[in-house]
């Protein structure tokens, strides 16, 4: 093999966002990284960056980036301004509801209102991802919750659309879904009980001015392009939550640098690297038609 058959993480980060799949670099580093949890067998990394003569730094063949794109286009979902229109028509009564019901640590009102729109647009894409695969719907719940309750909108998924039929998922195929701004399922022990026996960790790669363009749009200084791509959601991973509570690593710490100093880790969090998940896209798929068994016809 020759120097043109190979990449360097500059140039499979280009790769991969000519493909429509942008990686930020230190995503790109996460994921050739080697992680420990404390005196745990450590967990290899998933892109594999090695020394070739001819290179000063670490590379990826060509052949193994094609397989990795490949497989990225598996489990994701490209993200649209269309989308981010629909969240805030459906939504706009949750973006006024009190910081507490809505996400954690302090952020100003601009950041709880990206944080707001993100998490419908995770919803949305997961949902835009399931019919493209299985031709089912699952519909995205734009309630307020109660500001009575404890709980926050956790995001679950309890029914399905399918032929104009509304169904009701059993209470074993609920799904909750997770978005990690960072790497890592991470989920505090006493948002445990919450709804949902079946845990999907993704995260949502978004254009970093998507929300400036929005709100110019919002005054006129900007046409929006409604089919535009603004980003795309990946399917990190899913596992029971029995399996979650019996095997996820306990503690108030991510692994190494990448632990983030912030408001819930004052208290313990059951934690998870994605590699520590099931991964493979036809479990997936397998999983999403599973998710049909036992389900209730309501309308």
């Amino acid at each position: 093999m020759g120097a043109s058959d190979f990449l360097t993480i500059d140039e499979f980060s280009k790769f991969v966002a000519e493909a429509g799949y942008p990686l930020e670099i230190k995503n790109i580093n996460f994921r050739r990284d080697k992680i420990k949890f404390g005196d745990n067998p450590e967990i290899p990394p998933e892109l594999y960056f090695r020394r070739v003569k001819g290179f000063r730094k670490g590379v990826i063949s060509k052949q193994e980036a094609e397989e990795y794109l490949e497989r990225l286009k598996q489990i994701s979902f490209h993200v649209t301004n269309s989308d981010v229109k629909t969240v805030i028509g459906e939504y706009d009564q949750v973006l006024q509801r009190p910081r507490k019901f809505g996400m954690r640590g302090d952020r100003n009102f601009t950041g709880k209102v990206e944080d707001e729109i993100k998490g419908k647009l995770v919803e949305i894409a997961f949902s835009n991802f399931v019919e493209s695969k299985k031709g089912y719907r699952l519909p995205v719940d734009f309630h307020l919750i109660s500001e009575k309750e404890a709980k926050r909108d956790a995001g679950d998924f309890t029914h399905y659309l399918e032929n104009d039929k509304k169904y009701k998922l059993a209470p074993d195929k609920i799904i909750a879904i997770k978005s990690t701004n960072g790497y890592f399922l991470a989920i505090p022990t006493l948002e445990m009980d919450w709804e949902g026996q079946i845990i999907i960790l993704v995260k949502l790669h978004l254009l970093e001015d998507f929300l400036l363009k929005i709100l110019r749009a919002g005054v006129s200084l900007d046409h929006l392009e409604l089919n535009q791509k603004i980003g795309w959601l990946e399917i990190l991973g899913w596992i029971q939550k029995p399996e979650f509570l019996a095997k996820g690593h306990r503690g108030k710490r991510l692994p190494g640098k990448y632990h983030v100093r912030r408001e819930d880790w004052d208290k313990e969090n059951i934690i998870m690297h994605p590699s520590e998940l099931k991964r493979n896209p036809e479990e997936l798929y397998s999983l999403l038609d599973e998710l049909k068994i036992s389900s209730q016809l309501i309308s």
